[in-house]
């Protein structure tokens, strides 16, 4: 949709917000027993106020740019250690 409207700009926007905002929530979410439609949505407005205010609030620490960085870094890194629980909490049972 926003490829019809903005052209290839508006692609890359949506699929960049897609990419670095959401994907990271989704897969924190998917380790929570949740539907399908549920983990998009969580994902989806976590990612909207969560992301840009942990930035925010980083930003004024390191480079804005560096911010974002180490943000969604931590995020994927917080997604891998409940991975690595949730694989050793199997293993324990």
């Amino acid at each position: 949709l926003s490829y019809v409207f903005f052209g290839f700009v508006g692609m890359k926007t949506a699929v960049g917000f897609a990419l670095l905002v959401v994907i990271p929530f989704y897969a924190i979410f998917s380790f929570f027993k949740c539907q399908e439609l549920e983990k998009i949505f969580f994902s989806f407005f976590a990612g909207i106020t969560l992301f840009p205010s942990l930035v925010y609030l980083l930003g004024f620490v390191v480079p804005f740019k560096l911010a974002i960085a180490l943000v969604f870094i931590f995020l994927l890194a917080c997604a891998g250690g409940l991975h690595l629980y949730s694989k050793k909490k199997e293993q324990g049972n």
